[in-house]
């Protein structure tokens, strides 16, 4: 397990190490901090470097959060806001934090006109549905009444009603009248 967290620089990259366990108060700013960061680094001088102290003064309530692992492993991540004394507009807009964040709001804009589609769609989908199940159920009704009717089929010109065996005698035609088509009469 880690004595020191892992520290997460989302400002520009700069400072990724272990954490000291020491905060650096400024003067000119005594209700913020300034973490002191060991470096990570490869080479052996590197890994005993001494520690750096980071650049802004933090508000440990906005800036600064701190997780840990179920392993026992400790992060601390610093973000960065745009009411740090010395950090400028132009500087904010350029850290990672601030284009992690513009990139999220641009896949959540994306997101959302995907939802307000979809949604048209679902409204079309569930029209052309209600549609489609109102013409089932008058073509059910109508199947239902010529099945059970006993007399017949009844022909729409002569009003005569007659078995569907006497139609389809007829070449498919009104027995009475040979002018409607079963299908027609259906």
């Amino acid at each position: 397990m880690a004595k020191e967290p892992l520290v997460i620089d989302l400002f520009f990259g700069e400072y990724f190490g272990g954490h000291t366990g020491e905060m650096e108060r400024p003067d000119e700013y005594p209700e913020r901090v300034k973490p002191k960061i060991r470096p990570m680094g490869t080479k052996g001088s590197e890994i005993f470097s001494r520690p750096k102290t980071f650049p802004y003064a933090l508000d440990e309530e906005k800036n600064i959060e701190e997780y840990r692992t179920d392993a026992g492993f400790r992060v601390m991540i610093l973000r960065p806001t745009k009411d740090i004394p010395g950090l400028t507009e132009e500087e904010f807009k350029r850290t990672i934090g601030y284009r992690m964040n513009e990139d999220l709001k641009d896949e959540i804009s994306r997101l959302e006109g995907e939802i307000q589609e979809k949604e048209k769609l679902l409204g079309t989908v569930s029209k052309e549905a209600d549609v489609l199940r109102e013409e089932r159920e008058e073509l059910e009704k109508k199947e239902a009444a010529q099945s059970s009717s006993s007399s017949g089929i009844e022909c729409p010109d002569c009003n005569s009603t007659n078995p569907k065996s006497r139609w389809k005698n007829n070449d498919g035609y009104c027995p009475s009248c040979s002018d409607v088509a079963l299908e027609d009469a259906i």
